[in-house]
């Protein structure tokens, strides 16, 4: 009897240690399309940009330091995001840079979808890019979770 209680103790110690704690954790795993429109007040969905932004889109993984990068225009690029909300660990995640070429604020919608091409909860993310300005962002961090 002692020598199962000592075995299970072990056992519980060692699935303690292995098994990832689920308390508060919120996994954010999409792969999908991340697309830039100007928000003219009107459309749901803004109206496509002509040449006002320019940018870049890097999907990063820090475990092997590797970032691919693409360039914006097109307005709408593939994006990738496997990250930990709670601890900010992950695999892989998209950072994405744009610029105002314009003298003017420059108000635009971040519309983030799945791969079937369904809009993600939050979407679409209202911006505003200062003229001559930038921002950047980091896709996870877009993405609501339920």
């Amino acid at each position: 009897m002692r020598v199962n209680r000592g075995a299970l103790l072990v056992a519980g110690l060692i699935a303690v240690l292995l098994l990832p704690s689920l308390a508060g954790a919120k996994r954010v795993t999409v792969l999908g399309s991340l697309t830039v429109t100007r928000n003219d007040g009107v459309a749901p969905l803004g109206v496509p940009l002509v040449d006002q932004v320019t940018g870049l889109s890097l999907m990063t993984n820090p475990g092997i330091e590797k970032n691919i990068p693409q360039q914006l225009p097109p307005y709408t690029i593939p994006m990738f995001s496997d990250k930990d909300k709670a601890t900010g660990q992950g695999s892989l995640d998209t950072v994405v840079a744009l610029t105002n070429t314009t003298n003017a604020p420059l108000n635009v919608f971040i519309i983030l979808r799945d791969g079937e091409g369904d809009l993600l909860p939050g979407s679409p993310v209202a911006r505003t890019i200062p003229g001559h300005g930038t921002i950047s962002f980091v896709v996870s961090d877009l993405i609501q979770t339920p």
